[in-house]
């Protein structure tokens, strides 16, 4: 009764964000708004951004989701979605629990997800990512069940909405099937329809260019410290296997991990003769770190390389840290009650809805009214939620800046190297020729820019920060052109954020100034 009445509390606290329609997960700027495509199909008409966020997302995952959005809003549906995936997960997790041994772990399991905060939002946004986790737990339980089929299913599932985690699930089935001698003709068909299903992800044109290599990334800044994509060097095994293992119990730092994971390792050790029962389980945690460092090796050519860890290794440090302690007397009271001493009550968990745009609300309803095939540019990380919440198309923004593939991020940086130029410009002429050259019709001002935010050490990531800085070398906020844009251009202003129309018969009789 305890872990039901928790978990209803836990959906209960967690319901504004749940219910918030401005409250969303970061992906979902990129993976949830070209579902809007299927209902209009007059939106994004020749749109590079959303040419690329649709050739690097399952196009399965727009197929089965096309029929739904006809009837349910995108963004409502990704919420319901996102509770419906979790839900499911902790089914499996009790029938794991239940498997193992009997229903007080299944509830233990239950309740440690919940409460586990880089757990429980797992299943954000019923994004393509979010399919990962169901995967991961019915694969377990239907190899515990000795269920080759729903095995075989699960790492389907998982290949077709994000193939990433097939690069664990696929060995682990194959060599699950192989101790087992478990192996099905069905395997056949499900890996053509796996090949079928993630070849259009591939097959990507010279528009997007092929897959950045090592070499080049390492000359990047935008793949080292502190900028967009943060992955290099990639953290040793050594550093990532005691934190990932330990997340749904203890987020303490990497000493209090270790001590965890040893912990853990030295029950389960008093109960080796039972350890067969979590081979499926030890299967996983084997083809996590096998597949980690040949990802680490290969560089980006299978994905990014703690892909292969963020979503198994939690799942089986959960596992195996809670049937360990099964061993103890009144283990469920002691480990529920140890994890609330360490953790906390859990119930403040973000669900990975961390993206709260409510702020922007009437900006982006007034947004929507503009034509639709204008073009907006502004702030990167302002311009994220726009095609999502207002459905239109934008320059560039931080959620399109990946410098993931050659040919599309060197369009990427060309437009925000223009974008900033242009924005931190001092005359109408230089905006306007901007504007004239990428079809942008509207820019969006963030006004701290050029007020009280104006002096600071970090504009953007690198290189673009070096950039904004050269450009703004020795002058003042007022010399800049959207200090004050002229009244004629400014059609939105709350204060926070304006939008200023770039009509040359307004912004001409500025030039010079």
């Amino acid at each position: 009764m305890f872990v039901i009445g928790y978990v209803l509390l836990f959906f209960l606290v967690q319901s504004p964000k749940l219910l918030d329609y401005y409250r969303v997960s970061d992906d979902a700027r990129q993976q949830i708004y070209p579902l809007y495509l299927h209902i209009d199909p007059t939106l994004f008409q020749d749109d590079l951004l959303t040419r690329y966020f649709r050739s690097h997302t399952p196009p399965v995952y727009y197929y089965l989701h096309y029929p739904v959005v006809q009837v349910v809003d995108p963004i409502v549906w990704s919420k319901v979605a996102q509770i419906a995936l979790l839900l499911v997960v902790l089914v499996f997790l009790f029938l794991i629990g239940r498997k193992l041994h009997g229903a007080a772990l299944g509830w233990v399991l239950v309740f440690l997800f919940v409460h586990a905060r880089p757990l429980s939002g797992l299943t954000d946004g019923g994004l393509p990512r979010a399919y990962a986790i169901p995967a991961l737990v019915i694969f377990i339980w239907a190899c515990l069940t000795d269920r080759s089929k729903t095995a075989l299913g699960a790492t389907t599932l998982a290949a077709l909405f994000y193939p990433p985690v097939l690069l664990v699930l696929g060995p682990s089935f194959v060599l699950w099937a192989f101790l087992n001698r478990r192996f099905t003709v069905w395997a056949i068909p499900a890996a053509l329809l796996v090949l079928g299903g993630i070849y259009p992800m591939v097959a990507r044109g010279d528009e997007i260019g092929r897959i950045i290599t090592h070499a080049a990334a390492a000359q990047m800044p935008e793949w080292h410290a502190e900028n967009r994509f943060p992955y290099l060097p990639p953290p040793s095994i050594l550093e990532l296997l005691p934190t990932k293992l330990s997340s749904a119990l203890v987020t303490k730092g990497t000493v209090t991990s270790w001590i965890w994971m040893a912990l853990t390792v030295a029950l389960l050790w008093r109960r080796r003769e039972e350890i067969r029962k979590l081979q499926p389980i030890l299967i996983l945690l084997l083809a996590s770190v096998a597949m980690y460092w040949i990802a680490t090796f290969l560089a980006f050519r299978l994905h990014i390389p703690d892909r292969t860890l963020i979503y198994s290794l939690p799942l089986v440090g959960l596992l195996a840290g809670a049937f360990a302690f099964t061993r103890l007397p009144l283990f469920p009271p002691i480990l529920i009650l140890m994890t609330l001493i360490l953790e906390g009550s859990g119930l403040d968990a973000s669900l990975n809805l961390w993206a709260d745009q409510r702020y922007a609300s009437r900006f982006y309803q007034f947004v929507s009214e503009i034509p639709r095939d204008a073009v907006l540019a502004g702030p990167p990380l302002e311009m994220d939620s726009i095609p999502l919440f207002s459905r239109r198309i934008v320059f560039v923004s931080d959620e399109a800046a990946q410098p993931l593939y050659d040919a599309y991020y060197r369009e990427m940086r060309r437009r925000l190297q223009e974008f900033y130029t242009a924005y931190y410009a001092t005359d109408a002429k230089a905006v306007m020729d901007f504007a004239r050259r990428n079809r942008v019709g509207f820019m969006v001002i963030k006004k701290e820019d050029f007020t009280f935010q104006f002096n600071r050490q970090k504009y953007y990531h690198e290189p673009y920060n070096k950039h904004i800085k050269q450009l703004l070398r020795g002058r003042e906020a007022q010399e800049l052109f959207f200090a004050h844009p002229p009244e004629c251009s400014v059609i939105y202003d709350d204060g926070y954020l304006q939008l200023v129309q770039l009509d040359e018969s307004c912004l001409t009789p500025q030039r010079g100034n």
